[in-house]
């Protein structure tokens, strides 16, 4: 059985990739919110077991951006009594990094704060520099600052937010 780490008890935990038979224990547990950060063929079968299922695509080894982020927080935001499993491959890179995301939003953490304490609840966790400077931009973006290679714009009533990572260029 993969094992969940809680940053929020009751409210926000992480695993590596869950089977489907993880899935029904993890619903059993109590959780009715799962967050792939992959693609999954079975999110039909996922939502027959109970779950509100709301992928988001995040390639392994890489960071997601600040709209990703923004919008995983929002998932938090709109299910605040239903508690909410994310999920990825290995359960360490891109979950950690949406986890910490969380602590920095709704917590007030810093970045560095935020990794410190997802590591503290699964060694490892928030894998690579990308991942960790995407934090330090998040935790700027939260605050009100907007580095250079931040930008954000609004369409009518859409605000939008960019980041451009000269790696993915």
């Amino acid at each position: 059985m993969n094992k969940i780490y809680w940053v929020e008890e009751g409210k926000i935990a992480g695993t590596s990739y869950p089977s489907s038979e993880e899935l029904k224990e993890f619903y059993r547990e109590g959780f009715r919110i799962l967050v792939p950060l992959e693609r999954r063929e079975d999110i039909f079968e996922i939502e027959k077991i109970g779950f509100k299922v709301f992928p988001i695509f995040i390639e392994d080894f890489t960071s997601p951006t600040i709209e990703q982020l923004e919008r995983f927080n929002s998932i938090i935001d709109e299910h605040p009594t239903k508690p909410i499993l994310v999920h990825c491959t290995g359960g360490l890179g891109r979950t950690g990094t949406m986890l910490a995301s969380y602590l920095i939003k709704r917590k007030s953490m810093t970045a560095k704060q935020a990794i410190e304490f997802v590591r503290l609840k699964r060694k490892g966790a928030v894998e690579t520099q990308e991942q960790e400077k995407t934090l330090e931009l998040y935790e700027k973006y939260i605050k009100g600052e907007r580095p250079n290679n931040l930008k954000k714009f609004t369409t009518g009533d859409i605000e939008i937010v960019t980041f451009e990572n000269p790696r993915r260029k």
